[in-house]
């Protein structure tokens, strides 16, 4: 809420939409990282079509997140480099 985005109406739909299409893939959702990718796609969506990002810079986002997690040592905080896009 902090940037005054709220999940209301359409962008529910495309959260629901996400979690159809990966049902229909795999046919059986454990709850786990398949349902988290679902989330995360819907939300990607809505950061795209609310131009709060774009899908550049969350590509970006994730080889940074993958890098820094990769080589952070178990238990310790990951921290993601600063980068200027």
């Amino acid at each position: 809420y902090e940037i005054g985005v709220r999940l209301v109406g359409s962008e529910m739909c495309i959260r629901e939409r996400s979690l159809k299409k990966q049902r229909a893939l795999s046919k059986n959702l454990d709850g786990s990282k398949d349902y988290f990718s679902c989330w995360l796609n819907a939300l990607e969506e809505i950061l795209i079509i609310k131009k709060i990002s774009n899908k550049d810079t969350l590509m970006l986002l994730k080889e940074d997140w993958t890098q820094a997690y990769l080589s952070t040592t178990h238990g310790k905080p990951v921290n993601i480099k600063n980068r200027s896009v």
